[in-house]
């Protein structure tokens, strides 16, 4: 089965998405090489989606995610914020190609 992810249907950051909301998209923007991926449910997107979800991915290491300090304690706040930008890295390490090989085996 696949997934179609379209980046437009993205919550726009500055909108103050919560977290799980966050996770959930960083969660299903995973990719995993063919070999991996024993169910074959990978996310597929289109050519046009793959620039925007790098953009998107960006965005993620670049904002301080200062509204989650709102409404938790700023511990549990800093290690929400270091989960996020840990897996958009991630994210844009898988998109690299050989370039993140690195960093999708650790």
């Amino acid at each position: 089965m696949s997934l179609i992810l379209i980046a437009l249907d993205f919550p726009p950051l500055y909108q103050c998405p919560p977290y799980e909301s966050l996770l959930s998209i960083l969660n299903a923007l995973e990719f995993k090489p063919k070999a991996w991926d024993s169910v074959s449910s990978r996310v597929s997107s289109g050519q046009d989606d793959t620039r925007m979800i790098s953009q998107y991915l960006t965005g993620f290491i670049k904002n301080d995610f200062s509204w989650f300090s709102n409404s938790m304690s700023e511990d549990e706040a800093s290690a929400k914020r270091e989960n996020l930008w840990e897996l958009a890295g991630k994210r844009l390490a898988e998109r690299s190609g050989r370039n993140g090989t690195s960093a999708v085996l650790v």
